[in-house]
């Protein structure tokens, strides 16, 4: 189930990253931002003690990883 969030997250958040993008002109730092949360998600994961914790990083790391 956790598995699918980001998966939804992209189908739903992709056209608000792109109207971002068309907005601001900054691909590279939308980029560099996402790949940011993705290493920080990650560096996250063994410290997580909680499924809520899990679900809630793994959430977060969806919202950018859509960009």
């Amino acid at each position: 189930m956790v598995s699918f969030l980001p998966a939804i997250e992209t189908i739903v958040l992709s056209p608000v990253w792109g109207g971002i993008l068309d907005r601001t002109g900054k691909g590279t730092r939308i980029l560099v931002l996402s790949f940011l949360v993705q290493a920080v998600g990650f560096t996250l994961f063994p410290f997580l003690r909680d499924p809520a914790q899990f679900v809630f990083v793994v959430a977060l790391m969806g919202l950018f990883s859509s960009s």
